[in-house]
């Protein structure tokens, strides 16, 4: 998979969820508002997340929906990638794993405000000069 149809200027940014409500919003918004920025989300298989996942991101520019992808191509777009926004205990696990100092550190609870939280906490970094 290694970037297939990204360009390589852009800064990619790596979603996976579990639960498609977790994260919908932020790539949505961010998409629209960054068009320097790739989102690449391997879509998980149960359909209660594909459905929805793929209707709501589906059309988006700047969004990559992509099959699951094996350990190694699932570790190297983590390790590419200058954001991660995931549910996945597993995942936060295995990037935390990596330069903690890559991300910004978002930690939201799960109490159905997670999207709100991360968006605004990546809109407040955006502000930021790079």
């Amino acid at each position: 998979m290694r970037g297939r149809g990204l360009r390589r200027t852009k800064k990619l940014c790596f979603v996976f969820g579990t639960r498609p409500e977790a994260i919908k919003l932020a790539p949505v918004v961010l998409a629209a508002d960054n068009p320097d920025v790739a989102w690449v989300y391997p879509v998980h298989l149960n359909p209660n997340v594909q459905e929805p996942v793929r209707a709501i991101l589906g059309d988006v520019d700047g969004v990559h929906l992509i099959e699951p992808q094996p350990y190694a191509a699932f570790a190297w777009l983590m390790e590419r990638s200058c954001l991660i926004l995931t549910d996945s205990g597993g995942v936060q696990e295995e990037a935390l794993s990596e330069d903690v100092s890559k991300w910004p550190g978002v930690s939201p609870y799960d109490d159905g405000l997670a999207a709100e939280r991360i968006l605004a906490a990546l809109e407040e970094g955006s502000q930021e000069p790079a």
